[in-house]
């Protein structure tokens, strides 16, 4: 049989165009938390290929998976109470994005989530570096990350995102995304006084402030100590504004994992 160009090209279309695999974890270990799982470490880790997690939200293991933050996932109320241990490992290494990548497929077969995405206009905060740059440093080597909590508010991170440190003050005080837009790839250590953030928020915990909602007034104060925490700290400016978001919507999921 003569093989010209032209079947090549013909024939080897269907091949070019099929999308890779997604990539799944080797082994991975999925089960609901028990009550002496919520300690106060962090509440996932991810390293070479391996994602563990300790009483880690379904909602909160969505905004992991999908790279978002919690004013971007639309779904059942109920999400904020599974809280799940997940032990998961990649037959190599691999690289955060995949890791990302195998979590939607692991919550996809172990949870049973089914979702699709919209792009909704939305107000935010947009996170960019401030005049004179960023006050902290990228971090050495590649350990886990890692967090401590000192005296009178004191708080130190080695080894986080841009994404992460947005998505982490998003889910203690803001109900609006945090879009960042500081060009910032890498991981970093990070040191904050949170005493004036604390002052400002007498409501207590993300859940509590659900339940009994605070005063607007005490809403604004703590926006407006997040937004000096940011900039005198952290060398970061937060300022406010409306754009086009993606926003992730669940379609369905279950309260507990299939049998490992």
């Amino acid at each position: 049989m003569k093989i010209t160009l032209l079947s090549l090209v013909l024939f080897g279309l269907p091949c070019l165009a099929q999308e890779p695999p997604t990539p799944t974890f080797d082994v991975a270990s999925v089960k609901i938390s028990g009550d002496d799982s919520r300690f106060k470490g962090l509440p996932f880790q991810v390293a070479h290929g391996t994602l563990t997690t300790h009483g880690l939200a379904l909602r909160a293991g969505l905004m992991l998976a999908y790279q978002m933050m919690p004013a971007q996932i639309q779904g059942p109320d109920w999400l904020n109470d599974v809280r799940l241990d997940i032990t998961a490992k990649a037959a190599g290494p691999a690289s955060e994005q995949q890791v990302c990548l195998m979590l939607q497929k692991l919550l996809a077969d172990r949870m049973g989530v089914k979702i699709h995405k919209e792009k909704k206009e939305m107000a935010v905060y947009v996170m960019t570096v401030a005049q004179g740059g960023p006050k902290f440093k990228a971090t050495e080597g590649e350990g886990l990350m890692a967090a401590t909590q000192g005296k009178n508010g004191a708080v130190s991170v080695n080894g986080i995102s841009m994404f992460e440190l947005a998505a982490w003050f998003a889910g203690k005080l803001v109900d609006r995304p945090i879009v960042d837009q500081t060009g910032l790839t890498g991981r970093y250590d990070v040191r904050m006084d949170m005493s004036r953030m604390q002052a400002a928020n007498p409501g207590g915990s993300e859940r509590e402030r659900k339940d009994k909602p605070g005063d607007p007034g005490d809403r604004a104060d703590q926006i407006s100590a997040l937004i000096e925490l940011m900039r005198d700290q952290l060398g970061l400016k937060l300022q406010g504004g409306k754009q086009p978001v993606d926003v992730l919507v669940v379609d369905h999921a279950e309260r507990t994992p299939t049998a490992n």
